[in-house]
């Protein structure tokens, strides 16, 4: 259900026990500012008597294989030549630019602009020999990309990595801000950069990585191994992971995969020795929403009261003033990853320990923490709400004519709780409200009549363009699930026994977490709820302030520690007696 209320008040001050944050409040977003936002409420859901909310308990899970797959494991990981290898692959991958924008073609209609992801596709069968000899490569909808690594057992599911191919647009006016050409591809030693070199590349390379070294140990599967990489999933995944998706589903049946990883969070290091890893079992729905307005021009010598750029400013100011309420339920990812720290972090302040263990089986806490997020990690609570980012606005030609047309375009990225059919119920209201006030007609995608009247010469039209609702809950340890445990000790023994053996005292906790962002994934739902947003890396806190911004790069031991994450992943599921 949509809650909220319109902005009116600001808030008070907060408590003396609210003195220091988080260690792991960049989880969402990096630098914390301290502020408190303005006419919110909070609804919470759901009390019980214990939630199970992470364990450090985990049995480690190695693979039961011969010793050259271990060897292999320490050569992607430690390797200096190795490392060199993997910065070429994702320098040269970065160097290709596949960028994509709001509006593009449909592939069939125009495939010289698709010409630079042909270039990366070159670039990937010369790179990955092997996948290629080997794998079966299915081009969906001519440039999404299907690799098909085919199992000896046709019983067990399959399983999937996916990834993008396409980056987002490189601002042309800052491109003298980035310390190397955003498509250089310059490798420092340490960091590849340029533009996708972090999202999404460094996971895609990854991945190929982990299967090439498979291919090249001799390694045949018993389950299917499938690669899915769509191309538009910085505009939604329409054209790319949907026909993807479509196409498996056709190939496999619903419910068919046994499970799915995309991007997302890796691990942190939320204070020295202590890392959490942070699967993101669920992410927010998303609408993308055009208002148009239209009325007759003139000169501005002769004005009307309100301009249609007026008029327009309106809705947006009457859009802006209504805010979203927080619902808090006691399964939240986020809920959980807090509790999970408040119970091992030695870093946390003890009035906030209190409030987070507290908010597991109380109402009343649970709006306290969330109280506390505003303050100390704004982005955190804000996967308790649905937002609305007001972001392009464009009306008039001319500064003495009269504005004809206009279009404001708006995002929102939807709370758990809410649809994207009461998101599109609610803006048509508000902005039925503003065209009654100035004699507008409403229409919704330019056909639907919501408000007409006789001699009324101006019109307002919202259309929804994009929008999906909040995916579903994969299942973790919340729930007595195989797959799960498989996943939580896979990371368990990867990162605490491998990638983390030099330090002694290092302690790996396998939580949960949410996607305040989309990914591709949000068209693969119906093959399994398995589906994790979640990349088998240690990420430095100060990457999240560089993705889809200026100096986007990525540490070239992440594409390492993706690569020996999936390779053992694909061993130890191979492994399974699950059944299925």
């Amino acid at each position: 259900m949509l809650k909220g209320s319109e902005n009116t008040t600001q808030t008070g001050s907060t408590k003396a026990w609210l003195k220091t944050a988080l260690v792991a409040s960049a989880l969402l977003l990096t630098g914390v500012k301290i502020f408190h936002q303005s006419g919110t409420s909070t609804e919470v859901t759901g009390d019980r008597k214990y939630i199970p909310y992470c364990r450090d308990d985990y049995e480690p899970l190695a693979p039961n294989v011969e010793s050259k797959y271990f060897d292999k494991l320490e050569k992607i990981l430690s390797d200096e030549e190795f490392k060199l290898d993997t910065a070429n692959k994702l320098s040269g991958a970065v160097q290709i630019p596949t960028e994509i924008g709001d509006f593009y073609p449909v592939p069939r209609d125009d495939l010289e602009f698709y010409s630079e992801f042909f270039k990366l596709h070159d670039y990937l069968e010369k790179s990955f020999p092997l996948i290629h000899k080997h794998l079966k490569r299915e081009k969906v909808n001519d440039v999404g990309l299907l690799y098909t690594w085919e199992g000896s057992d046709s019983s067990l599911k399959p399983v999937i990595f996916m990834a993008h191919q396409d980056v987002v647009l490189v601002n042309p006016v800052t491109v003298d801000e980035w310390k190397y050409p955003p498509y250089s591809g310059y490798y420092d030693g340490e960091n590849v950069w340029g533009r996708g070199a972090s999202d999404c590349k460094t996971t895609l390379i990854g991945e190929l990585i982990a299967i090439e070294e498979l291919l090249k140990d001799g390694f045949k599967p018993h389950r299917t191994v499938l690669l899915l990489f769509g191309f538009d999933e910085e505009s939604g995944g329409e054209k790319g992971a949907k026909p993807l998706g479509k196409f498996v589903e056709e190939r496999y049946g619903q419910d068919s995969i046994f499970s799915i990883f995309d991007e997302g969070m890796g691990i942190l290091e939320v204070e020295p020795g202590l890392y959490a890893a942070t699967p993101m079992t669920q992410e927010k729905g998303f609408a993308n929403f055009e208002i148009k307005i239209a009325a007759p021009g003139g000169h501005s010598s002769a004005p009307p009261k309100h301009t249609n750029v007026g008029i327009l400013s309106e809705l947006v100011y009457r859009l802006e003033s209504f805010s979203f309420d927080y619902v808090v339920s006691d399964t939240h990812p986020i809920l959980s990853f807090y509790q999970c720290l408040a119970d091992f972090s030695t870093t946390i302040d003890p009035g906030f320990r209190h409030i987070i263990k507290k908010a597991a089986t109380s109402s009343k806490y649970r709006m306290e923490f969330v109280k506390a997020l505003e303050v100390f990690n704004p982005a955190a609570a804000l996967t308790f709400k649905t937002t609305q980012a007001i972001d392009m606005f464009h009306a008039g030609v001319k500064v003495n004519a009269l504005p004809e047309t206009g279009t404001v375009d708006i995002n929102y990225r939807i709370g758990m709780h809410t649809t994207q059919q009461e998101m599109l119920d609610w803006i048509t209201g508000v902005a039925n409200d503003v065209a009654q006030n100035h004699g507008y007609n409403l229409t919704v995608s330019g056909d639907e009549v919501i408000y007409s009247k006789p001699g009324n010469t101006g019109t307002l039209d919202v259309n929804a363009y994009m929008r999906k609702d909040p995916s579903p809950r994969a299942p973790s340890y919340q729930d007595d699930d195989k797959v799960w445990d498989l996943i939580a000790g896979t990371v368990k023994d990867y990162f605490q026994n491998r990638v983390l053996k030099e330090e002694e005292s290092a302690k790996v906790l396998v939580t949960i977490n949410t996607m305040t962002a989309n990914t591709d994934t949000s068209h693969l739902w119906n093959l399994t709820p398995h589906i994790y947003r979640f990349q088998g890396a240690i990420f430095p806190i100060e990457m999240l302030s560089y993705v889809h911004s200026v100096n986007e790069r990525s540490p070239v031991a992440n594409v390492q520690q993706i690569a020996g994450f999936i390779y053992q992943y694909v061993l130890n599921a191979d492994e399974t007696d699950f059944g299925f």
